[in-house]
């Protein structure tokens, strides 16, 4: 992916908002996702071949590890 996009995490639910050309992006590199009532999810099946995405806030890097969000 490499550019920077703007993104919300709500920290008090397991909710990320990103924009739909990285959530596309993200579904594509991980398969077997799908769109159920404008959320995209993706099955659990292969976590532990996904690499971690990191979140960049406001200069403070975070790592999300696969099990985390998947």
């Amino acid at each position: 992916m490499g550019t920077f996009k703007s993104a919300i995490i709500d920290s008090g639910t397991s909710l990320a908002y990103f924009p739909s050309a990285v959530v596309n992006s993200i579904a594509s590199a991980i398969g077997n996702c799908g769109n159920y009532s404008g959320y995209t999810a993706c099955k659990c099946s292969g976590v532990s071949s996904i690499k971690s995405l990191w979140v960049n806030f406001n200069g403070t890097a975070v790592e999300m590890q696969p099990d985390y969000w998947v």
